[in-house]
């Protein structure tokens, strides 16, 4: 019914897969597993919006890390965990503010995803890939952390005070990492005026 080159597949595919994972969760049927695997894994490889690609992966790799019994082979563990990591940055990297970015990695539990591909890694006595992805998840929050640094010279100079409020919320972010929800800048609107012309 959907056309392979539809933008709307990966959505199809994606909603599909959390059909059979929400199967799944109500009868614990291996069947139901390799559906919702596949379902989402065509959902990652699917023409579409990336932020769906990125859910897909992530879902993926949550079942897998759920349901560790009915992963046919450590290599079909690993690559939906892989699937992760080589989707975040066609998300993050796409348009959007830096903080938005960023709190939208926290939003979705980046850290604790990369952790448990690192442990399937392990698990499946692969060190080199666990230090890998983990690694990759380093550069990622390190690269958003950088950029969020490098505009506040350029701002320090129009309005020292709204700079300042930014980096003490860079410096929550920072130490915050993926152990508390995002930090939303709803305070720092209220408090700062920022002139009309670095709108």
């Amino acid at each position: 019914l959907i056309h392979k080159d539809s933008y709307h597949k990966v959505l199809c595919l994606r909603v599909l897969g959390s059909s059979w994972e929400a199967w799944l969760d109500r009868s614990s049927n291996p069947h139901h597993f390799q559906e919702a695997f596949r379902r989402y894994e065509e959902a990652i490889h699917a023409s579409g919006p990336s932020h769906e690609k990125l859910i897909a992966a992530i879902r993926l790799s949550r079942i897998c890390t759920a349901c560790p019994d009915f992963i046919e082979s450590q290599e079909m563990g690993l690559r939906a965990h892989g699937h992760v990591l080589e989707t975040i940055p066609l998300f993050i990297w796409l348009g959007q503010s830096v903080v938005n970015r960023y709190n939208q990695l926290l939003q979705f539990g980046v850290g604790d995803i990369i952790i448990a591909a690192a442990s399937a890694a392990i698990a499946a006595d692969k060190p080199s890939l666990a230090l890998e992805w983990l690694e990759e998840g380093r550069n990622i929050v390190w690269g958003q952390l950088g950029r969020l640094r490098s505009p506040l010279d350029d701002l320090r100079r129009h309005d020292p005070v709204l700079a300042g409020e930014l980096e003490r919320v860079a410096t929550l972010l920072r130490s915050a990492g993926p152990r508390i929800r995002p930090i939303g800048f709803a305070g720092l609107e209220a408090t700062a005026t920022v002139p009309q012309d670095l709108v």
